[in-house]
């Protein structure tokens, strides 16, 4: 939710100095997965037989570093998580379910990438997942997201 958009979907001080703790939940057909900062920590189901996904709070963060993705599980899928670190962090990579095939190089690249980095620093990645996604007609070409 790059700085414009975030407004559009919950009240919030767009300045990179006004961070925030986001609480997520999110409501959605149960055909279709969500995604978000931090990981899901439950998910119920309403009595109108839609599901309500409940995910751990964020780290405090900018409101344009807020991710929230949701796709039809038909369509959307994630390649296995692979565990990397002492902490064990997921290194997760998703996409469209017919490209899954062709994000295996994305994949092996994200998991080298975190590898040289934890050591390059002597340092573990910080977060309990690391997550890429591989969105189509995404007008912003590219952007990070932080999660926990």
């Amino acid at each position: 939710m790059e700085p414009t958009y975030a407004r559009s979907v919950l009240p919030c001080v767009d300045e990179p100095a006004r961070k925030a703790i986001f609480i997520i939940s999110v409501i959605h057909d149960h055909s279709y997965a969500v995604w978000s900062n931090g990981a899901i920590d439950r998910t119920e189901i309403l009595s109108d037989g839609r599901a309500l996904s409940h995910f751990t709070p964020t780290l405090k963060m900018s409101t344009f570093l807020l991710a929230l993705i949701v796709a039809p599980i038909s369509d959307f899928a994630c390649r296995p998580d692979r565990l990397i670190g002492s902490n064990n962090t997921i290194s997760r990579v998703c996409g469209r379910v017919d490209i899954l095939p062709q994000l295996a190089y994305a994949d092996e690249v994200a998991y080298k990438t975190l590898g040289f980095f934890n050591t390059y620093f002597d340092s573990d990645y910080p977060l309990s997942k690391i997550e890429h996604f591989a969105v189509p007609d995404f007008g912003a070409g590219a952007m990070e997201n932080y999660g926990k």
